[in-house]
């Protein structure tokens, strides 16, 4: 990285458009969990589906202008550093292709089981 690179990188993180686009960004996943509380207090289905559609829109727009504020290179820039934050908790790959087949076999077979042990209905159980 060159200097000119990381001064500009500073000054961008310190603007108020970068400050102010993160404020929307935040606001734009803050509305997420009024689905579940709203769920939660018994709404109707009606009230549940014009909410998650008025959300779901309201989520786009946000995000539409928080980069409109911050600018393509501050949405990069604030995309860059949530997303290594989030790579950072992904775990790490332990097991290999083996590993993964051995794992669906024993899903199959365990399930297999659970369907032997229910009980059989039979025609002659209902006379």
């Amino acid at each position: 990285m060159t200097s000119s690179k990381i001064k500009s990188d500073a000054t961008l993180a310190n603007g108020w458009r970068f400050k102010f686009g993160i404020c929307i960004f935040v606001f734009a996943f803050a509305l997420l969990p009024i689905l579940p509380i709203a769920a939660s207090l018994g709404t109707s289905a009606a009230t549940m589906a014009a909410l998650t559609g008025t959300i779901l829109v309201a989520n786009k727009v946000l995000l539409m202008a928080c980069v409109a504020v911050m600018g393509k290179p501050g949405f990069q820039h604030l995309k860059l550093t949530v997303m290594g934050y989030v790579k950072r908790l992904a775990p790490t790959r332990n097991g290999g292709s083996v590993r993964h087949l051995i794992g669906l076999i024993r899903s199959v077979v365990s399930r297999g089981r659970g369907r032997a042990k229910e009980p059989f209905d039979s025609d002659e159980s209902a006379s």
